[in-house]
């Protein structure tokens, strides 16, 4: 097995000076592709729920690139995406863990990047689905628009004049997309 053909475990990441520049997938290195826009939007949307929550003891913000190790059957599996939010009472002491996550993530956030995958984006929102996220929102800066996905199996788009709902994970969260998506292109 050549360098290039290594399988890595989560350790390897850990430990590697650039680990966290990286997903695992099956123990395959995978860079992360992040776009400045698509990276700006999960910011704003993380800074509106990280503002909401201030104060309320709901639950907290899980930063972009925390490593999701939720996958007792594929140990070698590590998605980062680019934000969520556990409530509290699920992690112990309720404090974010030094190293990866290995409780699911009450809601999960990918927003995508123009040279991203759109199968592979969609592989991991089953992943968390089946892990036990309750609901994922997966943004598209380049249209202005996002999915909502949700344990229950449904799922519905959000037109760039609508707002995504905290729905019974985070009640009375709401985030007009208009206010966290990049400006409309004018021809």
């Amino acid at each position: 097995m050549t360098l290039a053909e290594r399988l890595y475990s989560v350790e390897d990441l850990l430990t590697m000076e650039d680990g966290d520049a990286y997903e695992l997938d099956d123990g395959v290195l995978k860079e992360l592709t992040v776009g400045a826009e698509s990276a700006k939007v999960a910011y704003e949307l993380l800074r509106r729920l990280g503002n909401f929550l201030e104060g309320k003891r709901l639950g907290q913000v899980i930063p972009d690139t925390v490593g999701l190790h939720i996958f007792p059957d594929r140990p070698r599996r590590l998605p980062r995406p680019d934000g969520g939010f556990i409530r509290d009472g699920r992690l112990p002491g309720n404090r974010l863990p030094k190293g990866f996550m290995t409780v699911a993530p009450d809601l999960v956030i990918e927003s995508i990047s123009p040279n991203e995958l759109a199968g592979y984006a969609m592989q991991k929102v089953a992943e968390y689905l089946s892990a036990g996220v309750e609901l994922v929102w997966v943004l598209y800066p380049e249209t202005r628009s996002a999915t909502v996905y949700r344990a229950n199996g449904s799922a519905g788009v959000i037109p760039a004049d609508g707002a995504l709902d905290g729905e019974d994970v985070i009640p009375g969260f709401r985030c007009a997309l208009a206010d966290i998506m990049p400006p409309a292109e004018t021809a």
